[in-house]
């Protein structure tokens, strides 16, 4: 018993000691970045100038965007598993190509798409988007697409990267990949070959930041994606790496296929630098119906982006001057709504302020974001005229910044079925503005220097607590390893105590690895399963190639036990976990 309560201190403690230097890291960065911001908000001029460049990249160059869709089999109907069988992706590529292509007149952005899996091939090869014509063609080149097998990444942004290589224009390069997944090329891809994968991503990434391209990577998650440490553990945080380390880059979670237009529409407001007010209806129709938008003034130009379950579904747009919004009319340009598309843009210049009626007609449901550019001046609060009960807001039009401007961490986007809401149904996190607050033209900011400070403490005692918290709530590898025989580790171990690696997945085995073990012929996984008491979770180990479990072949997962044997090729080791063993323990006398 004694060596038992000895382990358990060791263990905790080492669980302890593990987290201070992280801590200590992080408090560090923390305070060096306050200082730095501080100084940048004290000194930096607020020169209006500032909003025609983005990171480096001149926003008012038109675009050059290349859509990269993973077209690999889990996107595909898989007996209830599949990420997208409704094809949702191509109703997200449709709608932002719709936005490209009606934008600005004196402006001709292009765009291309690559779908890809085990290969990678150009579906639609990069195109100015001059009309509707134009994006009717592109439309149907990218409507039936086939399954294509395994998932390369990597070939999908190298094929894109070749085309946009060939642009001797002043567009701006952009790549939007989405996944829903990690690269595969086999069913168990082989431990050296995924870490010659993932260099040559990395060195992929930087050279498209090098290149000055932008990369936007949407991850399609789901149960399955879930399910697997790997996506979490390794493939999220590089998506993320690669992505916001080129200009106006960024990366983004979906939960669901039907948060795709809402990012892609993020996308496509931060590149063209707009403001949105997200989704301000969102219905079901049957047979008519009609809601109010309400329109703010001082605004330059507003875009109202229609997404339909079906074509024949129609709106009827009417000013508050009783006009119908027609694209002959001066400052007014339409996409789509002909009967023959689910996507409707319509961008009107100069918009009058006040109460807009939205006439609907045909079943099925239909959304509308509202994004704009608005003039440097205060905006007084819109209300909506007495007596409209069903306005859907009698508040003011919260505005969200252009996403890359404001995006900190992972943005999950979710949507729910309302009849009419006009909340923005992102889940982001975003500065909110009001369009009535004033926009000065300078600001002073020596008056709230106290206030700064105070909130800058408390804002470092909250990321502190929440730091701890967190650490506390992940559940880590938990136990230690023992070599058997005449095996060591590359550093002549034979004891591996895993509670020191403080990780919530450890990989074993053939190296590269976490705990190396030179001889091995396969890896293996351990992490963490269900909760068993207040401070133990049961430890799982997951199989990646042929290997021996307690004398018998493992192929996929199984519950790692106190004293359990495995068995790598020539290196064999036992699991010891004192808390676990304890347990198992009471559990066989209860059942005796």
């Amino acid at each position: 018993m004694n060596m038992e309560q000895q382990e358990n201190e060791n263990q905790a403690g080492g669980r302890h000691w593990g987290c201070w230097p992280v801590g200590c890291c992080l408090l560090v960065l923390f305070f060096a970045g306050t200082v730095c911001w501080l100084l940048f908000w004290l000194l930096w001029p607020n020169d209006a100038s500032a909003t025609e460049m983005k990171e480096g990249v001149a926003l008012d160059d038109p675009l050059a965007v290349w859509l990269l869709i993973d077209n690999s089999n889990s996107m595909f109907e898989m007996g209830g598993i599949g990420s997208d069988p409704h094809l949702l992706r191509l109703d997200a590529a449709r709608l932002f190509l719709s936005y490209l292509g009606v934008d600005e007149p004196d402006q001709i952005h292009q765009a291309g798409i690559i779908f890809f899996g085990s290969i990678a091939e150009t579906a639609v090869p990069l195109t100015p988007l001059t009309d509707d014509n134009i994006r009717a063609q592109l439309f149907v080149q990218i409507a039936n697409p086939t399954r294509m097998g395994w998932t390369d990444h990597l070939a999908a942004l190298e094929l894109a990267q070749s085309q946009l290589s060939l642009l001797n224009s002043s567009h701006r390069p952009v790549i939007i990949l989405l996944t829903d997944g990690k690269p595969e090329w086999s069913q168990t891809p082989d431990p050296v070959q995924q870490a010659a994968y993932i260099t040559a991503l990395e060195n992929k990434g930087a050279e498209l930041a090098a290149a000055g391209i932008s990369l936007f990577i949407v991850l399609l998650a789901n149960e399955a994606t879930d399910d697997d440490p790997e996506i979490v553990i390794l493939w999220q945080p590089l998506w993320q790496a690669l992505s916001e380390a080129t200009p106006t880059g960024h990366f983004y979670v979906a939960r669901t296929a039907n948060a795709l237009p809402d990012i892609y529409h993020a996308i496509v407001v931060s590149l063209t630098d707009r403001e949105s007010a997200g989704v301000v209806v969102e219905t079901a129709v049957t047979a008519t119906a009609q809601t109010l938008l309400q329109v703010p003034p001082g605004l330059t130009q507003m875009t109202l982006v229609i997404g339909k379950s079906s074509p024949t579904q129609t709106i009827r747009i009417e000013t508050p001057d009783k006009l119908v919004l027609d694209e002959a009319q001066p400052g007014v340009r339409q996409s789509g709504g002909d009967g023959q598309s689910r996507e409707e843009i319509w961008v009107i210049e100069q918009p009058l302020s006040g109460t807009w009626v939205l006439h609907l007609t045909g079943n099925g449901n239909i959304h509308v974001w509202q994004d704009f550019v608005r003039a440097s001046r205060p905006l007084p609060s819109p209300t909506a005229p007495e007596g409209m009960a069903t306005a859907p807001t009698d508040t003011p039009l919260p505005v969200i910044a252009a996403p890359t401007a404001v995006l900190v961490d992972i943005v999950t986007l979710t949507t729910a079925p309302t009849t009419t809401k006009t909340q923005p149904v992102e889940e982001v996190t975003a500065t909110l503005a009001s369009p009535n607050e004033p926009l000065p033209a300078e600001v002073s900011h020596a008056g709230s220097f106290p206030w700064l400070l105070v909130g800058l403490l408390l804002l470092g005692v909250t990321t502190v607590v929440l730091y701890r918290r967190q650490r506390r709530a992940t559940p880590l590898v938990a136990g230690t390893l023992r070599l058997l025989g005449q095996a060591r580790t590359g550093d002549g171990q034979t004891v591996i105590d895993l509670d020191r690696l403080n990780r919530p997945v450890v990989t074993l085995g053939k190296p590269p690895a976490d705990v190396p073990l030179p001889g091995a012929m396969t890896q293996a996984i351990i992490y963490p399963g269900v909760l068993l008491t207040a401070d133990t979770y049961e430890m799982r180990l997951n199989a990646r190639g042929e290997l021996w479990f307690n004398g018998n072949p493992l192929h996929g997962e199984a519950v790692l036990t106190d004293t359990a044997v495995i068995n790598f090729g020539d290196v064999e080791v036992r699991y010891e976990n004192l808390r676990l063993r304890r347990i198992e323990r009471e559990m066989q006398e209860m059942r005796d």
